[in-house]
C-alpha cells in the first residue's frame, strides 16, 4: 500500500473526515486531499508521521478497528491489546514501510533457535500446585501464570507421556514479549528432550504475520521431534476463543472466552489437578483432534528428502523459490559429477539434472519460474567461502565455488533468461549463515528447507499456509523488481560479473 492508502484506510476505519483530521492535527485540508489521491508523497518530515501516528491511535479503539489495520499491514501485532503508545509506534512504522524488512524469514528463524538453559520466570509461576484443586486465574497475567506454571509442572513430573497442546488464541499475545516466548518455548523443548510426546493443534492463520508468528516460534520444538503438529480444517465462527493443555492423569489449564475479550481483566484461566476435570479435557481434546489434519509433513533422513525434491522439481507447474546459491537446474554438469554421496542431495538426484535437462527446459518454457537467489561478489569467491547448492561435497569437505566454477554457472543462468522469457532471475546478497531454503509450486504447495546438520523439510499442502509463503516471496521479488527494463539490467549486471570473474581465473 502506499502512502495514500494507508492514509485514506486510516481515516476510513476511523469514520476521519478532511477537515477533522487538519483540526486534529495542523496539516492543511488541501495537503491532506493531495496525499489520499497520491500526488503527494509520503511525507519527509518524520514529526508529521508522528502526529498522524498519534492521531490514530487514540481514535483505534475497538476489536474490529484494529483487525481491520492488522489485515491490512500484514502485522499480527496490530490485533493485541497494546497501550495507546505503542499502537502509535507501530503505525508510524508502517508508515514507514519498516515491517517487511524487519520480518525476514531467516532472522525470525534464527532468533527463535534456542539453548538449553531456561532463566527464572518467577512471577508467573504458582509456589505450589495442591492435588485435587481447581483454581481460576484473572485477565492475560492469569492465563500467562496458569499456562507456564502448567509448563513447569510436566518439566518436573518424573513421569513422562503425552502431553496435549490447543490454543485459539495468538501464541504471541499471551507472552507478550520475545524473551518470554522464547522461556515457554525452552520449556516445552526441554518436556520433549525428557521423553514425552505433545499432540499440538495450530490455528489456521487469517493473515500474512500471524504464520510467521505461531508456525515459527514452534519450529524449534518441532525440529527435536517427537511431536505432531495438526490444524482443524473447517471454518469456524470466529466468535469463540478455547485453549487447553492437558498432561492425562496430572495436571490441565484451560480458557474459554469470547474473541473479543481475549485480554479483557474478566477473562480467566481454570488450572486443575483434579483428576475428573482432567480426564474430561483429555477427552475433549482428542475427540478435536480427531477431527484435525496433518499441518504438514516433516522430512528428516537423505532418503525422505531425496524424494520430496525429486517430485516437487519435476512437477510441471509454475513455481517461485528462495533458494541458498545459484538454480541447480543451471548447475555446471562437471560439478554435479564431483559430488558424493555426503551432501543433502543424493548423486542420483543431481545425475538426474544431467539426463532430464531436455524435459526442465520444456517446463521452464511452459511455466513461469522465479529463482531468488544469493549473488555472491568477486571478492567473497576468492575467498572461497562461497558453498555449491547445500552445499555439496567432495571427500566429505564443502565444495566451494572457484571464479571459474561460478562464471560458469552465471553463463547458464545468463542463457536460461536469455532463452525462456518465463524464467526470472531475481539477485539478493549473499549470507553465509543464511540456511533457509523455500520453494512454491503452483500455490498449492511448499517446502520450507533448513540445510544445517540436521538437515529438515517442512511439506506444507494446507493453502492459507502456502499461499502466506508464495506472497512472502513474492514480495521480496517486488521489492527487488525482476520484469522488463529490470530483467536487462540483471542480465548486464550478471555478464559483468562474469568478465570480473574471468579475468580472475
Amino acid at each position: 500500500m502506499t502512502f495514500g492508502e494507508k492514509l485514506c484506510f486510516l481515516m476510513e476505519i476511523t469514520n476521519t473526515s478532511n477537515i477533522s483530521l487538519s483540526k486534529e492535527t495542523g496539516i492543511h485540508t488541501s495537503a491532506i486531499s493531495l496525499y489520499k489521491n497520491g500526488k503527494r508523497k509520503s511525507p519527509r518530515d518524520k514529526e508529521i508521521l508522528n502526529t498522524l501516528a498519534d492521531f490514530f491511535s487514540t481514535r483505534i479503539q475497538f476489536d474490529y478497528q484494529r483487525n481491520a489495520l492488522a489485515s491490512a499491514s500484514d502485522f499480527s501485532a496490530f490485533g493485541r491489546s497494546m497501550s495507546t503508545e505503542q499502537l502509535s509506534s507501530y503505525i508510524l512504522q508502517w508508515f514507514l514501510g519498516h515491517f517487511h524488512e524487519e520480518l525476514s524469514l531467516s532472522e525470525r528463524f534464527t532468533s527463535k533457535t534456542l539453548s538449553d538453559t531456561i532463566p527464572s520466570q518467577n512471577e508467573y509461576l504458582l509456589e505450589s500446585i495442591p492435588i485435587n484443586t481447581t483454581s481460576a486465574l484473572f485477565s492475560i497475567e492469569g492465563k500467562r501464570q496458569a499456562f507456564i506454571t502448567f509448563l513447569n509442572y510436566v518439566c518436573d513430573c518424573p513421569e513422562i507421556g503425552n502431553v496435549y497442546i490447543r490454543c485459539e488464541e495468538d501464541w504471541t499475545n499471551i507472552f507478550a514479549d520475545e524473551a518470554l516466548i522464547n522461556y515457554v518455548m525452552k520449556l516445552i523443548i526441554k518436556i520433549l528432550k525428557k521423553g514425552n510426546h505433545i499432540i499440538h493443534i495450530i490455528n489456521q492463520p487469517n493473515y500474512y504475520t500471524s504464520f510467521f508468528d505461531e508456525i515459527y516460534c514452534w519450529i524449534p520444538a518441532y525440529l527435536n521431534g517427537n511431536i505432531d503438529a495438526v490444524y482443524y480444517p473447517k471454518i469456524r465462527d470466529g466468535i469463540f476463543c478455547n485453549s487447553s493443555l492437558v498432561f492425562p492423569g496430572h495436571i490441565t489449564a484451560y480458557t474459554s472466552c469470547l474473541q473479543s475479550m481475549v485480554a479483557d481483566p474478566n477473562s480467566y484461566a481454570i488450572l486443575s489437578t483434579e483428576k475428573s476435570l482432567i480426564k474430561a479435557k483429555e477427552i475433549e481434546f482428542l475427540e478435536y483432534f480427531s477431527r484435525c489434519k496433518p499441518l504438514m509433513d516433516i522430512y528428516t533422513s537423505k532418503e525422505e528428502i531425496n524424494t520430496c525434491f525429486n517430485r516437487i522439481i519435476n512437477e510441471p507447474c509454475s513455481h517461485i523459490q528462495k533458494g541458498l546459491g545459484l538454480p541447480m537446474f543451471s548447475l555446471p554438469d562437471y560439478l554435479i559429477l564431483q559430488n558424493s554421496d555426503k551432501s543433502m542431495f543424493s548423486p542420483e538426484l543431481l545425475s538426474s539434472f544431467l539426463e532430464d535437462d531436455a524435459l526442465e527446459q520444456e517446463n521452464i518454457h511452459s511455466y513461469t519460474s522465479i529463482d531468488i537467489c544469493p549473488l555472491a561478489t568477486a571478492d567473497q569467491i576468492m575467498k572461497g567461502i562461497v558453498p555449491v547448492i547445500t552445499p555439496m561435497m567432495k571427500n566429505g569437505t564443502p565444495l566451494m565455488y572457484t571464479a571459474k566454477s561460478y562464471a560458469d554457472h552465471l553463463r547458464n543462468v545468463v542463457s536460461h533468461m536469455e532463452k525462456f522469457p518465463n524464467y526470472y532471475f531475481v539477485p539478493i546478497p549473499f549470507d553465509r549463515d543464511d540456511s533457509i531454503c523455500i520453494i512454491v509450486n503452483n500455490n498449492s504447495e511448499a517446502l520450507l528447507i533448513r540445510t544445517n546438520e540436521p538437515s529438515i523439510v517442512f511439506d506444507f499442502t494446507l493453502a492459507p499456509l502456502v499461499t502466506q509463503l508464495h506472497d512472502y516471496l513474492y514480495r521480496i521479488a517486488d521489492k527487488i523488481s525482476y520484469s522488463d527494463i529490470h530483467r536487462r539490467k540483471i542480465i548486464s549486471s550478471l555478464r559483468d560479473l562474469i568478465n570480473e570473474l574471468d579475468k580472475l581465473s
